[in-house]
């Protein structure tokens, strides 16, 4: 069953999808055609990854520390949703 995880970075959403029970299942919402075993089967480390390419692409160093609480904050907000209906909602 498809997993989504996603979360706003500014405002825009960022958004992960697989079958997250699947290790060859390809992640959709990351760069590099990766694929669910890629990220030891974790949703959360598909987003924080596809987060990271976001910061990279808007030039931001991820070693700063106001960038890293950034992404922490997004994670926080993170929202999960399967095939079957949602099973979290967006935090402001």
């Amino acid at each position: 069953m498809k997993t989504t995880y996603s979360t706003k970075w500014g405002s825009d959403v960022v958004s992960v999808s697989a079958d997250w029970g699947e290790a060859s299942s390809r992640v959709e919402g990351v760069s590099g055609g990766r694929q669910v075993a890629d990220f030891r089967h974790s949703g959360e480390a598909a987003l924080r990854a596809a987060l990271v390419e976001c910061a990279e692409t808007e030039g931001m160093d991820l070693e700063d520390e106001d960038t890293i609480e950034m992404l922490d904050a997004s994670m926080e907000k993170m929202k999960v949703k399967d095939e079957e209906g949602e099973a979290g909602q967006y935090q402001n």
